[in-house]
């Protein structure tokens, strides 16, 4: 498994994990399915920005857990490493971080300090004063894969 360079600014991506939802989402395929195509197209794109390195912090036994693990190390991603320990361990590298869905995670990327991206799909409904109290994560809406990859690599870019 490769190392984490301490000379480049380091990223922590947290994706959810599955919900087994057998309801279709937006009417069009399976939640589950639309969030494993999300992560995986991230983590591809997280690939072509080698001015970063990646930790993708993944929890332990779950089935979105194993296929991006068996996604990342079939790849040889220069600048991804896959991790399944502790948060705060991979946010206390981090510059930043990405979670991909609004989850207990946001908290610990808070108290970290750490200024995080939380991603939301459109149907999911949060209050619009759910981010006053936070000062380092932000908040944002995507409506589908590739509007996701935009606002991340906006989000990349700024200071």
């Amino acid at each position: 498994m490769k190392e984490i360079i301490d000379s480049k600014k380091i990223v922590t991506f947290v994706p959810c994990y599955e919900i087994g939802s057998r309801k279709f989402y937006n009417s069009k395929f399976y939640f589950d399915e639309m969030y494993i195509n999300f992560q995986l197209a991230l983590i591809e794109k997280f690939s072509s920005l080698t001015q970063y390195d990646f930790i993708i912090k993944c929890l332990k036994n779950f089935g979105f857990s194993k296929i991006i693990k068996d996604w990342i190390f079939s790849k040889r991603y220069s600048n991804i490493l896959y991790n399944d320990g502790r948060l705060i361990d991979s946010l206390r590298k981090s510059k930043k971080a990405i979670v991909d869905y609004p989850s207990s995670a946001v908290l610990e990327c808070e108290k970290a300090r750490v200024p995080t991206l939380v991603l939301h799909y459109d149907e999911l409904k949060i209050r619009d004063t759910a981010n006053d109290s936070l000062k380092y994560v932000q908040l944002k809406k995507f409506q589908d894969i590739n509007n996701g990859i935009e606002i991340v690599k906006n989000f990349l870019l700024e200071n």
